[in-house]
């Protein structure tokens, strides 16, 4: 077993998977984390030769959707081509069905405008998070409506191409029952961890697929976990 952010001893000293929210409280970076590949249904850390994005580590087709295209350079992902300050969305082909599951989609960026995890259903149902020159914001398009659902100003002197951010999506069932959908943004650098209760849109993402919204540059990684069998 592998233990760290993901698994927890219990009281019979059986290793299982840990609660998502114990997750996010964790003081372990997710990309400093040991991950056990068998909670994990999609994942990519970009670490390949320069070209076409192509296909992801798990071995996921990688789909571009907008103006322009996903190259790999440097172990990173890249917007090529297209209109400036458009970002460019890619997701990896496997969509999810969330019904009796729980579901994380985390993704770390390092630089660029609109960096963030995607969580798509289809081109005209998405969300992500990410920056915007002076804010950080969540965008979200329903049946092909877009809107800036969370906004937020950044410091004076963050204002440009050199803050990291985190956003987490959660998808989960919680003790009740019901089904929650929730935003977590983090940047470390100003201290802000912002979680954003996104479940009235539950209905519209009942199936989704994980991916990066890329303005210029994503590095770090991105993860699709699907626990399967979580009791609360």
């Amino acid at each position: 077993a592998v233990t760290g952010d993901l698994l927890e001893r219990n009281s019979a000293g059986v290793y299982v998977p840990k609660s998502l929210r114990d997750i996010n409280q964790s003081k372990v970076s997710f990309e400093k984390s040991p991950i056990n590949l068998s909670l994990i249904n999609s994942w990519d850390n970009f670490t390949r030769a320069n070209g076409a994005i192509g296909t992801s580590d798990s071995g996921h087709l990688w789909t571009t959707l907008g103006d322009g295209s996903l190259n790999i350079s440097s172990n990173s992902a890249r917007k090529s081509g297209g209109a400036k300050n458009t970002p460019q969305l890619g997701y990896l082909s496997t969509f999810q069905n969330a019904n009796s599951k729980e579901i994380e989609l985390i993704s770390s960026c390092v630089t660029g405008d609109f960096q963030g995890a995607l969580f798509l259903k289809d081109a005209d149902n998405y969300m992500y998070a990410g920056f915007n020159q002076q804010n950080v914001q969540i965008k979200i398009k329903i049946a092909g409506v877009s809107s800036i659902f969370y906004s937020a100003s950044l410091p004076i002197s963050s204002r440009y191409r050199n803050t990291k951010i985190k956003s987490i999506f959660s998808l989960y069932q919680n003790s009740n029952g019901a089904t929650d959908l929730i935003a977590n943004i983090q940047i470390p650098s100003l201290s802000i961890n912002q979680t954003i209760d996104m479940s009235a849109y539950f209905n519209v993402f009942d199936t989704f697929s994980p991916g990066i919204a890329c303005e210029s540059i994503f590095g770090g990684a991105i993860y699709g976990f699907s626990h399967k069998n979580l009791s609360k």
